[in-house]
């Protein structure tokens, strides 16, 4: 049976820690390259130099849902 409904747009939002703001840069470079969208919530540098980031990114390859309207 066919779904009834249909994803237009979606988006997970995740809090990760990245052992240091190198592997963070790269992360964010990889992102960039694929062109997968992305939105940066939040970013804190911890004193020992990892950082802890609350990112939206699309989910399921559905077109990408924003936190706020373009």
């Amino acid at each position: 049976m066919a779904n009834k409904w249909h994803i237009l747009r979606g988006s997970v939002e995740q809090e990760i820690l990245f052992p240091t703001k190198e592997i963070y840069n790269d992360y964010i470079k990889r992102l960039k390259n694929k062109e997968e969208p992305y939105e940066i919530i939040s970013e804190r540098e911890e004193k020992d130099g990892s950082v802890i980031v609350i990112m939206r990114k699309r989910y399921n390859y559905n077109n990408f849902l924003y936190s706020h309207e373009r």
